[in-house]
């Protein structure tokens, strides 16, 4: 059987975050098996199964987007010499510094600060969703008429549920970018306008965080209850119906041949029933 795909990846375009993956189907109920017998020949080559079915895998989460990288200047004397040099940042401090007289080549000293753009974190893994959960088990009742005791052990079988499904993986959280820079600029511009770094300094901003990679089977989104048997298929309401059965027959026209051998059988069937009934009433 193929794996199901995983939930949605984050995007950039919306949320960042992978979405969590659905839980698995639960498992169908395991059928009924009710028999009554007079003789029995072989009864150990006889196999029933009646457990409930197994659950459905939970879906893997979906994938973080990574984050943004940060931008900062690239200190470029060429740039600067086009007075580009903060094109598409921010300068949040421009200050003109006297120039000595005694620098008359220099017709202006500056310095700037321009801010770079941080960069982003990483966004979450979505979390896998949880196995299906096993599908009740079956009814396994065994009437040999000859037994005289009313003994749930020889009449019952214990049955087990079915098996709960995979648990789907949680996604991987998307990597931070890489962090961004402020930088401190000065420099001076000549009467050729020439312009001349003096100093800079790089202000790391904060590191961006990688995304959390996301847990396995914890997510119970969409997660269904097992189905139950219908009231048709249910070993009390069978046996009921069975028991009335027997009684509002037992009075039809019968030849010798038959009453000599249902009526009998027919009369133990009852105490039997009756038994199982008290079992489970």
């Amino acid at each position: 059987m193929p794996e199901r795909p995983a939930a949605k990846n984050g995007n950039r375009g919306g949320s960042i975050h992978g979405e969590n993956g659905v839980a698995g189907l639960p498992g169908g109920p395991g059928g009924h098996f009710y028999g009554i017998a007079n003789e029995i020949i072989n009864f150990d080559k006889l196999t029933v199964r009646v457990q409930g079915g197994n659950g459905g895998p939970g879906q893997n989460g979906g994938n973080g987007v990574s984050g943004d990288n940060g931008k900062y200047l690239n200190l470029n004397e060429e740039k600067i010499n086009n007075f580009k040099d903060t094109e598409g940042f921010n300068v949040i401090l421009q200050r003109h510094v006297p120039v000595s007289a005694e620098n008359f080549l220099v017709i202006a000293e500056v310095q700037e600060v321009v801010l770079g753009e941080k960069g982003t974190n990483g966004g979450n893994g979505g979390n896998g969703g949880v196995g299906g959960e096993g599908g009740i088990p079956g009814v396994y009742a065994f009437i040999n008429l000859e037994n005289r005791n009313c003994d749930r052990k020889q009449i019952f079988k214990d049955i087990q549920r079915g098996n709960s499904g995979r648990n789907g993986k949680g996604g991987r959280g998307g990597a931070a970018g890489f962090s961004g820079k402020d930088v401190f600029i000065e420099y001076q511009v000549a009467y050729d306008t020439k312009i001349t770094v003096k100093n800079f300094e790089y202000y790391d901003h904060d590191e961006p965080l990688d995304g959390d990679n996301g847990e396995n089977g914890v997510s119970t989104k969409g997660e269904r209850n097992p189905h139950q048997h219908p009231i048709w298929q249910q070993l009390l309401f069978t046996l009921k119906r069975y028991h009335d059965f027997l009684l509002n027959n037992m009075d039809m026209s019968l030849n010798v041949e038959t009453m000599h051998k249902v009526i009998p059988n027919v009369n133990r069937i009852l105490n039997n029933v009756r038994c199982i009934l008290t079992l489970v009433e």
